[in-house]
């Protein structure tokens, strides 16, 4: 379990898995997440759903969802932003903290679920990731605001992205 509570909402987790299979078994925790595969690319798994996960997908989870995968090409680099819900609502306006976390939370498919950016969108959000990595990791002043701030722009591109290309998955308010 992440060390993730009301005054320390959101955890940042990277790496690079060279080789060895994946965990054995599906895993699922109580907080969202969001993440990006770098390089590699595998099969993912929610429930019995799957799909492949290559370079610059996105996979957002809800609460409570189980996941696993399997990596068939190495090495596989990832960057993955763990948060409680209700971050989402504590950002305000309410109407659009729901609706972001609608997209996480809403009953869904695996492929709603995986999200597959065109490439200036994908350019954008592996940059906001990677800043978030190295606030998380290097800590300066501000690094927990701007950390929140790095997540809530990953979510408004990707949202707005969606609603043009017509997409949207989370509740219309």
């Amino acid at each position: 379990m992440l060390p993730l509570n009301e005054s320390s909402p959101i955890y940042v987790r990277h790496g690079v898995i060279a080789e060895g299979p994946p965990r054995p078994h599906p895993e699922w925790h109580p907080y969202c997440e969001i993440s990006i595969v770098l390089e590699g690319k595998g099969i993912s798994f929610v429930g019995r759903e799957e799909v492949w996960r290559l370079p610059g997908d996105l996979l957002l989870l809800g609460p409570g969802i189980p996941h696993w995968g399997y990596i068939h090409k190495y090495p596989l680099r990832f960057i993955t932003i763990y948060f409680l819900p209700s971050l989402l609502i504590e950002m305000g306006p309410v109407s659009d903290g729901v609706r972001i976390l609608s997209r996480f939370t809403a009953k869904q498919t695996f492929e709603q679920r995986m999200v597959r950016p065109l490439r200036p969108l994908r350019r954008r959000i592996t940059e906001l990731f990677s800043e978030a990595v190295r606030e998380f990791e290097q800590k300066p002043f501000g690094w927990e605001i701007r950390l929140r701030n790095l997540l809530m722009e990953v979510m408004v591109q990707l949202l707005r992205w969606e609603v043009a290309e017509g997409r949207a998955v989370a509740a219309e308010h």
